[in-house]
């Protein structure tokens, strides 16, 4: 339950964010879906999916289905790696992709490039 507050949560903050976009930065995005798996997968860890949409973004449970139509997947260990894999300019290989990382390092640059997004993040960082 908490889980999903959380989810919640973040969705609503990145949607504001993603609202104050131009065309171009949303450009790379749109359309896509990154699948985001936190914890271990085999031990019930967290797997959502992120889709982007042309307005917003949308967090979903993650289908069981082992094929999927998803463009990238992330693999991290738990929020901390999540954000650092987000936030850093550390080389994107040290995480667990698949596919599409051109998704991730569009997130990077509006992170990096947009004024709003550090206060985001310093807000993030205040709850986890």
């Amino acid at each position: 339950m908490l889980t999903v507050l959380a989810l919640g949560i973040a969705e609503t903050a990145i949607n504001r964010l993603f609202d104050d976009l131009s065309d171009d930065d949303k450009a790379s995005l749109v359309g896509k879906t990154l699948r985001v798996h936190i914890g271990a997968v085999l031990l019930h860890g967290l797997v959502v999916d992120v889709v982007f949409d042309t307005n917003k973004v949308r967090f979903e449970p993650a289908p069981s289905a082992l094929f999927d139509d998803i463009d990238g997947t992330l693999s991290v260990a738990n929020l901390q790696e999540l954000m650092a894999c987000l936030t850093d300019d550390t080389d994107i290989c040290q995480y667990a992709t698949t596919g599409d990382t051109a998704i991730i390092h569009a997130i990077r640059h509006i992170i990096h490039t947009h004024p709003k997004s550090q206060a985001l993040l310093d807000r993030f960082y205040l709850y986890f």
